[in-house]
């Protein structure tokens, strides 16, 4: 006879059970100090996987209705510039708004 319908596999929940806890003890047992920047880098691509939603679960809103607009200028290195201020380095080559 099958189990009701929306009532937990005991053997499921066992396992899940058995798998947190072994995760709990790695996790304990890691030393970040011993640990070459690769392999954090390795353990932090992996674990972000758990922790932020993945792009196609995210919702995405067609229309959105801005109450200002965005400014967007893209800058230009100029040519033979040795201006000390890196502002004066650059120059405004094109100039985007979106909304408002």
């Amino acid at each position: 006879m099958p189990r009701p319908k929306g009532s937990q596999n005991t053997v499921t929940k066992e396992v899940k059970q058995q798998l947190q806890s072994i995760i709990e003890q790695v996790l304990d047992s890691i030393d970040l100090n011993s640990m070459e920047d690769s392999e954090k880098l390795k353990l932090l691509q992996i674990g972000l996987h758990y922790i932020i939603p993945k792009l196609r679960s995210v919702e995405h809103v067609d229309s959105v209705q801005l109450e200002e607009p965005i400014i967007m200028q893209v800058l230009t290195r100029k040519e033979d510039s040795d201006e000390e201020n890196w502002k004066d380095n650059f120059e405004v080559t094109s100039v985007y708004q979106v909304g408002g």
